[in-house]
């Protein structure tokens, strides 16, 4: 069921850096936990539609949505802006599209899949953003296959820090 309101940007601190967020009206944020919803399906003012995590500030100060730079920069958004938001659970297999190059690979690698599929489910959405997070088709082909071959060596062992560096052609071990 998808669910709409209407909610001022907000500049938050954290460690004294700052982001932005989108607080979920109290209805919306109890139905949605009901629905023991994590991830949803956010389109934000009709023109941009995205997923991902709802945030908690604690349980006396209800969950949010954190707004980055690149969607308030896209769609113009300043603080105390009102956003029409529109949220929906979130239903795909992991939260993010998965890229086609490191599906196919994934389809051909018994062992890779495996492995992939053994991991927590935010550590196969890092996979799939770092394969996907290039515009040709060459290097997400290419990204993808040093993901795999990162998950083959380190198996469930997997560290994000570790795999950045492998990305950038560091050896593992």
């Amino acid at each position: 069921m998808p669910y709409t309101f209407t909610a001022a940007l907000k500049l938050r601190y954290m460690s004294d850096v700052p982001f932005r967020t989108l607080d979920l009206p109290e209805e919306v944020d109890a139905a949605l936990q009901t629905e023991k919803v994590k991830r949803v399906e956010i389109t934000l003012n009709k023109e941009v539609t995205y997923t991902g995590p709802i945030l908690s500030k604690g349980a006396e100060l209800g969950r949010y949505l954190v707004i980055n730079a690149p969607l308030r920069k896209k769609l113009g958004l300043e603080d105390g802006d009102e956003v029409h938001v529109s949220l929906s659970p979130d239903k795909s297999p992991y939260g993010l599209p998965m890229p086609e190059e490191l599906g196919e690979l994934l389809a051909i690698d018994e062992e890779a899949n495996t492995l992939f599929h053994k991991l927590t489910p935010g550590r196969q959405r890092r996979i799939i953003q770092i394969s996907s997070a290039n515009k040709t088709e060459e290097t997400r082909l290419r990204k993808a296959v040093r993901c795999i071959d990162y998950l083959k060596l380190a198996g469930l062992k997997f560290d994000y820090a570790e795999l950045m560096d492998y990305m950038k052609g560091k050896d593992l071990y």
